[in-house]
């Protein structure tokens, strides 16, 4: 435990490496986390596929299928979207539409529950009616990638963000104890309670207890006390 004190008092840096490895474990979760959601998507995707294809598109007009009208729907862990292909119209006007995708021959509507988009059609292409899974695993890789990246990122920001705003905390309290304790240390110690109380939350939830935000805060201002009463007491 003294060297943990030792670190805390007079140890180098601000305690970021604790945050940085923390983040980066649950960027990882969360990047498998999405891969492993993508890949369980990718039958009803392909089922989609089989139903809706093939469509060509030129000059921006769809010309395969003609004056078809096709519905689909696209079943996402429950939540069901429909799919609606209508190539007898050019255009199609979606208000009070419920949220969905709409194709008609020059254009895609993308109707949300307060904003549609629309995407008219480009060039030319064709989709041709095959096998599209090894496509869909590659994007749900490449999603869990990018989403592992930005977790990480946007996980850091935040985590130092409270580490930063908790340093004042810790260094009030320590006066309270009559420990002389720098910022930079109030910095190292609330990173390293954040990632042992956060850990421990994640381990509660792990086993379907509840863990309130209000627990959250209450072990983490707990640790700290006891920490930085240890501290007193040895020094």
């Amino acid at each position: 435990m003294n060297k943990f004190f030792n670190y805390v008092r007079f140890g180098k840096g601000i305690g970021a490496i604790w945050l940085l490895l923390y983040s980066l474990v649950i960027a990882v979760f969360i990047g498998v986390g999405t891969k492993n959601v993508g890949n369980d998507m990718v039958p009803t995707l392909q089922n989609v596929a089989d139903q809706l294809l093939p469509i060509k598109v030129e000059n921006g007009t769809i010309v395969e299928p003609k004056e078809t009208v096709k519905a689909v729907k696209l079943d996402i862990e429950g939540v069901v979207v429909p799919i609606i292909l209508d190539t007898t119209i050019d255009s199609i006007d979606v208000t009070n539409f419920k949220p969905g995708i709409y194709i008609s021959r020059q254009s895609a509507y993308v109707v949300g529950p307060t904003k549609t988009q629309i995407y008219p059609f480009e060039g030319s292409i064709f989709l041709e009616q095959r096998d599209y899974t090894d496509l869909f695993r590659k994007y749900a890789a490449y999603l869990g990638v990018m989403f592992g990246i930005l977790s990480f990122v946007v996980l850091f920001v935040i985590y130092l963000a409270i580490a930063a705003l908790n340093a004042l905390f810790t260094v009030m309290v320590a006066k309270l104890f009559k420990l002389n304790l720098s910022y930079d240390g109030g910095m190292r110690l609330s990173a390293v309670t954040y990632v042992i109380t956060s850990i421990l939350m994640s381990l509660l939830q792990y086993a379907h207890l509840s863990t309130p935000i209000s627990l959250y805060v209450i072990a983490a201002v707990a640790l700290q006390v006891i920490v930085l009463k240890a501290m007193a007491s040895n020094k």
